[in-house]
């Protein structure tokens, strides 16, 4: 189904709130030229507004009445529709507006309605983000949210501080493709800040290259060029996602160093910056010493927990789902609180009306989780003493003298420590993992 959109009414509503298109693209958590194109009808043009899908409108009247939470149903309806007379719009407005989602298919991209507090990462997280030189390392195992997180606590940080500027880039988009070299790895970073403060056509680009023709290593230029920046800018976040996609690079000891350098800095105009990350590695392996974290005394890592038993309730919950309590432990400890095992049964038991029993009959023989237990599988096989340490840790032993594998079981979020110091697994679908055996779908 299509509907027709009114640009300049839309563009008259981001006006009369005081937002820029930067504002409101960081809002919506979509591009700035997505929002120039709603504005300027670039797509489909008409006499009375240009051509949206239905799934894209939906989203975003989802997005804009989170954002512009003090308008009505009707009000925002009349703002941005050029069919109100139609009724066209009405149901999907009725739809996305009372607080009921559309359901989210695990690995969307934030949204504030589909959010399960973690309470204590956010408020540490806010609370060093609001005094100068102490870096946010959010940390937790692949796929436990990080991400999500990471732009939940910007939109909460955004709210309080005012119209701080903020940069968003992922380390593992940066060097897709083909590894990037060190000085094309900064400048990159470069492009991204300076898009986020003044624009991507704004003049401030050619200070890239003025920067690179000094003298002096990558990390001098790049510091050179974000003093620069931050005279005019203010206050300045730059959040970057998975940034220990780089750890493979030659220059990643050079690149926390730099944040870190950064971090350290008291003098005008370093006290406007602020540095937050998420990683998947133990913040001290992110150095080629496995002591010490790039930013040791500077703050502590954050690091995420699974979803307790009333979280779990809570994500059941907006699923539109009504479990028994002894349904939901059992389901808790299959896969140990995992956010993003949990978000795959709930979907599947929303959309597809699946008996929760089936599931937990599987156990980790459900077609469900075998994509992330293969890629585990894989990982493990990589390494004799993994399959080991783990072996022992199901068998009850002590395996004091496996300290790395034991560092790197719990950092892709597979066992746990108890109050007695004793190691044993974070789910019971991982007991797969300690034999060669593998799973299959069913």
């Amino acid at each position: 189904m299509l509907h027709r959109f009114n640009c300049e009414k839309f563009r008259q509503l981001r006006l009369e709130w005081g937002w820029t298109q930067q504002d409101l693209a960081a809002e919506l958590n979509i591009d700035v030229r997505t929002v120039r194109n709603y504005e300027s009808g670039v797509v489909n043009k008409s006499r009375r507004g240009f051509v949206v899908n239905a799934k894209d409108r939906y989203n975003l009247l989802y997005r804009m009445a989170e954002v512009f939470e003090q308008i009505g149903p009707d009000a925002l309806l009349e703002a941005i529709s050029a069919d109100v007379e139609s009724g066209l719009v009405q149901p999907l407005l009725q739809v996305a507006l009372p607080g009921i989602p559309s359901l989210q298919p695990p690995g969307a991209n934030y949204e504030g309605a589909w959010h399960i507090a973690r309470p204590r990462a956010e408020k540490t997280a806010l609370s060093y983000l609001h005094v100068p030189g102490k870096p946010v390392i959010l940390w937790g195992p692949h796929r436990y949210g990080k991400t999500w997180l990471l732009d939940r606590i910007i939109h909460q940080w955004k709210a309080s501080s005012g119209h701080a500027h903020v940069v968003e880039c992922s380390c593992a988009e940066l060097i897709a493709g083909q590894p990037l070299d060190y000085d094309c790895f900064l400048r990159a970073i470069a492009r991204h800040v300076i898009e986020a403060v003044s624009g991507p056509d704004s003049a401030q680009i050619s200070l890239i290259d003025v920067a690179w023709s000094r003298e002096g290593t990558p990390n001098l230029k790049a510091t050179w060029l974000l003093s620069k920046i931050l005279s005019s800018a203010g206050t300045l976040l730059i959040a970057i996602d998975q940034a220990d996609a780089i750890l493979e690079q030659a220059y990643s000891e050079d690149f926390f160093a730099l944040l870190r350098s950064w971090m350290g800095k008291r003098i005008s105009p370093w006290p406007g910056l602020r540095v937050m990350m998420t990683v998947s590695t133990t913040p001290a392996l992110l150095t080629r010493s496995i002591h010490n974290s790039p930013f040791q005394g500077l703050s502590e890592p954050i690091e995420l927990d699974s979803l307790d038993l009333q979280q779990t309730q809570q994500l059941s919950a907006l699923h539109g789902l009504t479990l028994q309590a002894d349904e939901l432990k059992t389901l808790h400890e299959l896969v140990g609180g995992h956010p993003h095992l949990l978000r795959l049964v709930f979907y599947e038991l929303a959309l597809h009306q699946t008996k929760l029993g089936t599931i937990l009959a599987a156990r980790e023989e459900c077609r469900l989780f075998v994509q992330y237990l293969k890629r585990l599988i894989n990982w493990m096989r990589s390494s004799p003493d993994l399959q080991d340490t783990l072996s022992a840790i199901l068998r009850g032993e002590t395996v004091s003298g496996h300290s790395e594998a034991k560092e790197l079981l719990r950092r892709f979020g597979l066992i746990v420590q108890d109050n007695q110091g004793q190691f044993r697994l974070a789910a019971r679908i991982y007991s797969v993992l300690a034999s060669s055996s593998g799973v299959s779908p069913s």
